[in-house]
């Protein structure tokens, strides 16, 4: 039978991570092909999340908690402890404050028989946002984004702009393969778990969509992250610098998980000829490099953001 693990990360989430759990165990899918597990993980919450996931874990043998060693990981080291610690054939990821719908991982599962089980590759769905009573606000997450329906999700896109949120990715056991290699130590400073894990995955052109909203995405005050998209001015130049440099080093650890695996070679190319900018510090040897990759790279993006690389990023 195949194995599904369903990975949780958990801090001060009392309040929301019964009714989370409850949707996951509501689910609905072929038991006599698949198996199912919840990973829990707690990062030294200081509420009563610990002892309800322990009632949990006390009444359904597919609940489990990991233990911390009273050490806080964040969400990065939480989530890649959960992903070390753990074997599978299926891994989704699970915000402690969302609402899964019924028939969310049926339906992850049918999509994963277009994902090449031989490479790196992963699912994503679309979200609803709900507010914290997980009362709909009729909005999903593409919508608020302002993510056109017939974009090009190429890795192109995804270099820079990610289109996954973690509440809704699975990916396969390749993927969770390749991205344990980077190490605890390197992953806690990648911009997030999931947007590395698509951008393996994308890497691989093995990352597929569902528009489907099949996750209801609850927006409060203690968020990590919310659905709502950051705005920053054309002038903060730091926070976008900052930003582009998260993102660097992300291509960086993709490009060296990925080695000598026989990806694209348009991607090959996209990567290879981004990541020649990022080490380039000489003002006139950037330009020659923006002009060399103009056609594999740089083509696919805003003129001003790529003026803004060359000018201010180093």
């Amino acid at each position: 039978m195949k194995q599904i693990a369903v990975l949780m990360s958990t801090y001060n989430g009392e309040n929301y991570v019964g009714e989370q759990l409850d949707s996951i165990l509501q689910q609905t899918f072929n038991s006599k092909e698949y198996t199912l597990d919840v990973f829990c993980r707690d990062d030294n919450s200081n509420d009563g999340t610990l002892i309800l996931l322990e009632k949990y874990s006390q009444s359904f043998e597919c609940v489990h908690i990991l233990e911390n060693s009273g050490i806080s990981f964040g969400v990065r080291g939480s989530f890649y402890s959960l992903l070390a610690s753990v074997d599978a054939d299926f891994y989704f990821f699970c915000d402690q404050d969302d609402v899964w719908k019924d028939d969310k991982i049926k339906k992850f599962l049918e999509k994963f028989s277009q994902v090449n089980t031989d490479i790196p590759g992963g699912v994503y769905s679309d979200l609803m946002l709900v507010d914290a009573k997980n009362n709909s606000l009729h909005k999903t997450m593409s919508k608020i984004q302002k993510w056109p329906n017939n974009e090009d999700r190429s890795l192109a896109l995804f270099l820079f702009q990610t289109r996954v949120t973690g509440a809704a990715f699975a990916v396969n056991r390749k993927a969770r393969d390749k991205v344990v290699t980077i190490g605890s130590s390197r992953f806690k400073n990648v911009l997030m778990h999931d947007s590395i894990l698509a951008l393996i995955a994308r890497s691989y052109n093995n990352l597929f969509y569902l528009s489907e909203p099949l996750v209801n995405y609850r927006q409060h005050g203690n968020n990590v992250l919310g659905a709502m998209p950051q705005r920053h001015t054309i002038f903060d130049i730091h926070f976008k610098v900052k930003h582009y440099r998260r993102l660097f080093n992300d291509l960086r650890l993709v490009w060296e998980v990925i080695g000598d695996d026989p990806i694209p070679i348009e991607n090959r190319r996209l990567i290879e000829g981004a990541l020649e900018l990022s080490k380039t510090k000489n003002f006139g040897l950037r330009v020659k490099s923006i002009l060399r990759n103009y056609k594999a790279v740089w083509s696919n993006y805003n003129v001003r953001h790529t003026l803004l690389l060359l000018f201010f990023f180093n």
